[in-house]
């Protein structure tokens, strides 16, 4: 599991409008990105061997998925091991609705777009 920070965050607007929010930093092990890898690849590697009983798709399909169930779990290794990233929630500085924060940590400040009016929020430390 990974390590959870809590940790305070400005969201800000091109209109100048600020707001305070507090989002998880969530620091990933080595040991996470290995179980989450292994876990996809068998799951790729299960399916790929429950096609073999389909006629014509067994040609071809369960070759390629089985082939592919590496590096899948190779990237989905690489995406959670030694990562970084957060998770929370907010208000947009525009409208003031409810604004889901996520996202990789890996530098600041980050952008994203409020659903309901569309503007540009800015998260930074």
């Amino acid at each position: 599991m990974p390590i959870s920070t809590p940790f305070a965050v400005t969201l800000s607007s091109p209109d100048g409008k600020m707001n305070r929010a507090e989002i998880a930093l969530r620091t990933w092990h080595r040991a996470d990105g290995v179980r989450r890898g292994l876990i996809w690849g068998s799951s790729i590697a299960v399916v790929g061997l429950m096609m073999i009983p389909i006629p014509i798709i067994h040609f071809f399909s369960p070759i390629v998925v089985l082939l592919m169930a590496p590096l899948g779990a190779f990237l989905i290794y690489r995406m959670h091991a030694a990562g970084k990233d957060f998770a929370g929630a907010g208000t947009c500085p525009s409208c003031g609705d409810a604004l889901s924060l996520s996202g990789s940590a890996e530098r600041f400040p980050v952008h994203r777009v409020c659903p309901s009016c569309k503007n540009s929020v800015q998260i930074a430390p």
